[in-house]
């Protein structure tokens, strides 16, 4: 492109990065291309930081993760629920999982409701830190706020992840994923 005398823009250096996350590419190889957009004057959106976070969470790079959602406030540019489930899932790979409940609610003051997207992040980050009490809690804040929960594969796999972590379900757990299985129509 450059060769042929055109100038990367913005659409150009968003799907550069997307690309090179959706890829696999370490965040150095992301951070390269991010500087170059900086140092040829185009300016990230939304979907720039995105799509940095997406590497970071990928990467379990939890304080890069937290420096770009400060920039992106910094530089006045909104944040959708897709950058907050984004840094949830951030925070929960990273075992923050107290961090996330405080985005969670950060989501609220800025009229970003959550989604299943958002629930399931942050039940699966519980379940890896080892907090069922507060995964409970939110199981139950969820219903209240009608939000159901379709994936029932993502339930069964959770139930199974707390076994492989020496988790042994109670009658709450069973519970939990008879009703969940049960709206979905899922008598068997």
């Amino acid at each position: 492109m450059k060769n042929s005398g055109l100038k990367p823009n913005l659409v150009t250096f968003n799907a550069l990065i997307d690309a090179c996350g959706k890829g696999g590419a370490d965040f150095k190889r992301v951070s390269i291309i991010f500087d170059e957009m900086l140092s040829n004057g185009v300016q990230p959106d939304r979907i720039t930081y995105n799509s940095l976070l997406a590497v970071c969470s990928g990467a379990g790079l939890w304080e890069t993760a937290m420096s770009l959602f400060s920039e992106m406030v910094y530089r006045e540019i909104d944040q959708d629920i897709y950058t907050y489930n984004t840094l949830l899932d951030a925070a929960c790979n990273g075992g923050h999982i107290d961090v996330a409940f405080e985005i969670m609610s950060e989501m609220h003051t800025k009229n970003i409701l959550p989604n299943e997207v958002t629930y399931s992040t942050i039940l699966c980050g519980c379940a890896k830190a080892e907090r069922l009490d507060r995964a409970l809690s939110l199981f139950n804040e969820m219903k209240f706020a009608g939000i159901n929960l379709d994936r029932c594969k993502e339930a069964l796999n959770i139930g199974k992840e707390m076994e492989s972590m020496g988790i042994k379900k109670d009658v709450v757990t069973y519970n939990a994923l008879l009703d969940g299985f049960g709206k979905q129509g899922m008598y068997d």
